[in-house]
């Protein structure tokens, strides 16, 4: 009987350590998110770490990057995994303080002479952008080229090679990333600009409407100082080099 009544508390008590479980929607983006990648990626492997140690546990589910700002926003998912700010967004998301930055380099057929040198440069362009990517501000609020949207990157690149749009703009490294394990035979013919757009940091984001939006970001937060700290932050984002 003491045996029987010690094993239902012991029960009792595991299941009340257990970590709670977040929901995360991701569009798959590596090296930083993805299904097949180890960890399910770099930004998977710095979003979870942080929460694990403020007691959470992540469950992460990929889609669409529409449909993933979508869910967030209007709280079916806990988080965004990997999110850009925009003055816009912030209405609706609460962003967490940065984890990684982005460079993000406009992509042109390699005979063409372009080089980014402000959005006065882009005057009559068409360029292929990813639908509902926070490119900035300024940039979705310039109307001097046009912006023709796509579900994904390498749709983009396909109409670049093909010739119906001039340019197109990622993230330096996850592009090449992308293209070397997805589509290696686009790589050919294709340049970066020098000169980045901008420079984005990355963040994790709850939506405004998610009755938990402070709790989940202040956890993250936490736990990323944490990360911070001691070294561990640093240990994962050399896996980007």
């Amino acid at each position: 009987m003491r045996l029987a009544i010690s094993f239902i508390l012991l029960c009792i008590i595991n299941t009340g350590l257990r970590a709670e479980t977040l929901t995360a929607a991701a569009d798959p983006w590596p090296p930083y998110v993805g299904p097949q990648l180890a960890g399910q990626g770099l930004a998977a492997q710095i979003v979870r770490a942080a929460l694990k140690r403020e007691g959470f546990d992540l469950e992460i589910s990929f889609m669409p990057w529409a449909r993933a700002l979508r869910l967030t926003r209007n709280g079916a998912t806990d988080l965004l995994v990997s999110a850009w700010w925009t003055q816009e967004r912030s209405v609706y998301l609460h962003y967490s303080e940065p984890y990684a930055v982005n460079n993000l380099k406009f992509i042109k057929r390699k005979q063409d002479p372009f080089e980014f040198e402000g959005l006065h440069s882009l005057a009559g362009k068409r360029i292929g952008v990813v639908r509902d990517y926070g490119y900035g501000d300024a940039f979705g609020q310039a109307d001097n080229f046009q912006q023709v949207e796509n579900s994904d990157f390498l749709h983009n690149i396909r109409m670049l090679k093909a010739g119906r749009i001039d340019l197109t703009l990622e993230d330096e490294l996850v592009a090449t990333t992308i293209l070397r394990q997805q589509a290696p035979e686009q790589q050919v013919d294709i340049a970066f600009s020098q000169q980045p757009l901008r420079t984005k940091s990355l963040h994790v984001a709850s939506g405004r409407d998610n009755p938990r939006h402070q709790q989940i970001i202040s956890a993250f937060n936490r736990g990323l100082t944490s990360l911070r700290a001691d070294g561990t932050l640093a240990r994962l984002l050399e896996q980007q080099h």
